[in-house]
């Protein structure tokens, strides 16, 4: 008999952390944003690397929440962006599920990100 492989466990974490990552606002500080990068990507990164970090969560996450890419509101500056999260949150809810990264997952998306400019 073959043992299947655990389940990924499964976090969930504040909507808004998640759409920073899906609308691709790069943030030069992670404050706040640290726990679901170690979540996602795992602890063994380091802060040169910050770029392709943020990269390879960005598509982990739009693999996981496809219906979350939204453009960048924060250049429309015709719509207050509070107001528009508020209302993505009523759709979507305050938080979002996220699985961790397997090491060939986040293997495969270094190698993507890579490969793009």
């Amino acid at each position: 008999m073959h043992e299947q492989p655990p389940e990924p466990m499964e976090e969930y974490f504040p909507l808004s952390q998640v759409l920073a990552f899906t609308m691709n606002e790069f943030q030069r500080s992670w404050h706040g944003l640290e726990d679901l990068i170690a979540f996602l990507y795992g602890e063994d990164w380091d802060e040169h690397d910050d770029v392709l970090v943020w990269k390879v969560c960005r598509l982990a996450l739009l693999d996981q929440h496809p219906d979350l890419e939204f453009e960048d509101v924060s250049e429309l500056y015709f719509i207050d962006k509070e107001d528009w999260l508020y209302s993505v949150m009523e759709e979507w809810g305050a938080e979002a599920p996220v699985e961790p990264l397997t090491p060939s997952e986040r293997q495969r998306l270094q190698a993507l990100v890579k490969r793009t400019p």
